[in-house]
């Protein structure tokens, strides 16, 4: 069965060859997803949401510019959308016990 997955996170304003590598990750995020255990996906996307904040909060130190509100836009847009894939995972009714 598939789920749904990581949707691309978003259309970037500021096209690059960055923002196809980010669509591209997504990608092999979600079928990495699709390819687990309930279980043991949200974990992943544990793991992946603390390491997204955790660049988050450096970026943040780094100043206030125009770059790095960009950077954390897209960081929350990431974030956005494992939160979306971890309550779809949540709500599947073939959750095992850790």
């Amino acid at each position: 069965m598939r789920r749904s997955g990581i949707f691309p996170a978003i259309i970037h304003k500021y096209p690059t060859k960055c923002a196809d590598s980010g669509v591209r990750m997504t990608r092999q995020l979600e079928e990495t997803i699709d390819s687990l255990n309930p279980t043991v996906a949200l974990r992943v996307l544990d793991a992946v949401d603390g390491t997204l904040e955790a660049l988050r909060v450096d970026a943040l130190v780094l100043g206030n510019t125009p770059e790095i509100q960009e950077l954390v836009r897209r960081i929350d847009a990431y974030k956005s959308h494992l939160e979306r894939q971890r309550s779809m995972i949540q709500k599947s009714p073939a959750i095992e016990a850790p």
